[in-house]
This record gives C-alpha cells, structure tokens and sequence, in this order.
C-alpha cells in the first residue's frame, strides 16, 4: 500500500491539468506534466494496481479527446484510493462530456472493467477487494467539500452492475447538479441531460469522422471545442449566470477549449 496524491497544475485561468503520483515514487503525467500542480486530494491503495491502470504511457486506456482528457485518464489511475480530481478547474464541464471515468459508450465501459479486473488480478486477494469495494469506515482523503459527491460516485460505479452506460452518464450528471446546484430540482436535471445528450450525439459524428481519418487530431480538437461552447450557451440560458458559473466555473461569455489541439495531434498522428 502506499499514498497516492491526486494534483491540479495550472493550464490558463480556466482550465487545470490533473496528474497522479505515489509516496513510492510513482508518476504519472495524463497526457501532460508532473511538476508545479497543487494538491487536491490523497488515498492508500496499491500503487502496482494504479500502474497497471495507466498503461500504456499513464494514459490509462483513454484515447485524448474521443473519451476523455487528463481528468478521467487522473480518476482511473486513482481507482485503488477511490479519490477523484473533482477540485479542478474545467473538471466538471470534463465530466459532463466524458463522465469521470471516460466516454461511457458499451465498448469503452467493457474495456475500463476488464480492466479493473485484470489489474486487481495481479494482486492478492486483498488487494483484489481494495480494487472493488468500499467499506465506507475509511472514507478516501479527499477535500471535505467533495467528499460526499465523491462517495457517492464512487459508489454509483461500483454498483453499476448491468445498468448501460448511457444510464450511468446520466445518473453521474445528476451526482452532479446535485452537489454543485442543490435544492434546484428534478426538472433542472432532465433539461441539463438532454443537452447532454444533445452535445455527445453532435460528437459522436465528429468522432466518426475521426476515426475514418479523414481529419487530424488537431482539426477534431478544435471542432469539438466549438461544439462544446456552442452547447455551453444552452446550459446558460437554462441555468443563469449564477448557476452556470457555480456549475462550470466559467462566467457568460468565456471560451474554454476544454481539448487541447497538440495533444490531440499527438495522439491521433
């Protein structure tokens, strides 16, 4: 066992990498740097488990930009302390679009548990049940503000069963507005998910056209950032400025390029 610190590093005003790193030595970039990040949460597990999870090059299974960013690339490395990268900036517009633990498509959930369970295999049978279960004593040393949320994350994957991963998205949103805009109401949510599956239906053509290689990364980065502004105005208009910028941190009239053109011209060369 050993502690495993979750960072936040600075991107520009709006956005934050998230990095991991261990007390045995252990870092891992997520599609970035591992120095001059803040710390933003911490937890024991087995750093030979969180390794297994980064592979291939601390990327974690996730392909830049399609199903997720550094923050779900940071969250699953981070599975055996059950600590997430909620407390950086953009992570919560990142979740919208991606969930916490990457693009929740059949495929893309099949190979993230596969993967739980191979990594967890090559431990004992302790650290196995660290992999897959939460006691609820223990809870993991996150930030007091995000504990509950992410409890109860946490514990939404963990008994996902056979509930379908467009379901778990949505149910993950909810966890969501939940504890970032509470007392709002059901109503609040079904609007903020249709838009959500408005927005990922738009970035499934664009994913398409992707992966047929009939654009770059660069050009699907900055696509996908347009679609994803363009979709923020409609969270404004529902939400106000004041809820929107409680949900996103982000105020009327600012851009976030959540995807970060270079890295994805990197990945998808």
């Amino acid at each position: 066992m050993a502690e495993l610190y979750a960072w936040a590093s600075y991107m520009n005003p709006l956005m934050e990498h998230a990095y991991v790193t261990s007390s045995a030595g252990h870092r891992w970039p997520c599609f970035g740097g591992t120095d001059r990040g803040r710390p933003i949460g911490s937890g024991l597990g087995h750093p030979e488990v969180a390794q297994c999870l980064s592979l291939p090059d601390s990327e974690a299974g996730i392909n830049y930009g399609l199903t997720g960013v550094c923050h779900q690339a940071a969250n699953r490395i981070l599975w055996p302390a059950k600590v997430l990268v909620s407390q950086a900036r953009s992570y919560n517009l990142s979740v919208m679009i991606y969930g916490a633990y990457g693009t929740p498509n059949e495929t893309a959930e099949r190979k993230w548990r596969e993967r739980i369970g191979q990594c967890s295999a090559a431990q004992d049978k302790s650290a196995s049940q660290i992999s897959f279960t939460w006691d609820g004593d223990n809870p993991p040393a996150v930030p007091s503000a995000d504990q509950e949320y992410a409890e109860k994350l946490i514990r939404l994957h963990l008994q996902a069963g056979e509930r379908g991963p467009v379901e778990l998205l949505a149910r993950e949103t909810a966890l969501l507005i939940d504890y970032r805009l509470p007392g709002t109401g059901s109503q609040l949510v079904r609007t903020v998910q249709d838009i959500q599956r408005e927005l990922l239906a738009e970035k499934e053509t664009l994913d398409k056209v992707l992966l047929r290689k009939h654009v770059g990364g660069e050009k699907y980065a900055a696509e996908v950032n347009d679609l994803i502004n363009q979709e923020l105005a409609q969270f404004l208009e529902l939400l106000g400025a004041q809820y929107y910028e409680q949900l996103f941190g982000l105020k009327p009239g600012e851009r976030c390029d959540l995807v970060v053109p270079e890295i994805a011209a990197e990945s998808f060369r």
